[in-house]
């Protein structure tokens, strides 16, 4: 039956997820970009940029840690009064050809 097979192709089509973190990771350098330092408290970051719950906290780990393979961004603790708070640094700029090419797969 081609429909039954046409059924499952269109089934399979709308299922397949492309995974473009690219304006994501762009959206983070550009947000350390426009400050002072280029140095922001993460959860401050997190929270402007719409990182919440647990899909948002994957999505975060996720991005900073290719941010951070690319060498664009580092992690330092500072102290925010009494308090050490995690932040955020911009190392170098955002370049798309850092994450256009494949690593050895």
């Amino acid at each position: 039956n081609s429909n039954a097979g046409e059924q499952i192709a269109g089934s399979v089509a709308n299922n397949i997820r492309v995974n473009d973190d690219l304006p994501a990771l762009k959206a983070i350098c550009d947000r350390l970009d426009m400050v002072d330092g280029k140095v922001l408290v993460i959860s401050d970051l997190k929270s402007n940029l719409g990182y919440r719950l647990a899909a948002g906290h994957r999505a975060w780990r996720r991005h900073l840690s290719r941010l951070k393979t690319a060498g664009l961004v580092e992690i330092l603790d500072a102290r925010v009064g009494q308090k050490v708070v995690s932040c955020i640094r911009l190392i170098k700029p955002f370049d798309v050809k850092v994450f256009n090419h494949k690593s050895g797969t």
